[in-house]
């Protein structure tokens, strides 16, 4: 069973509303490849880091450091 991951709120306005967005493939002439995920604020559009996987997208916009 998949839970929802948790969220950080966005680092620049503060919104909870972040969900990882499937970027497309790598290679726009091989529809057959890896795809791009990132985590993207839906109330700014600030997008997070990429992966291959759409968790470690999710790993990587919670992973940062703080001020």
């Amino acid at each position: 069973m998949s839970t929802e991951p948790e969220y950080k709120p966005c680092p620049f306005c503060g919104a909870k509303e972040a969900r990882p967005q499937d970027g497309g493939p790598l290679s726009l002439a091989r529809q057959d490849v890896t795809r791009l995920w990132s985590t993207d604020c839906l109330a700014c559009g600030t997008q997070g880091p990429t992966h291959q996987e759409a968790r470690v997208a999710v790993l990587r916009w919670n992973d940062r450091v703080s001020a």
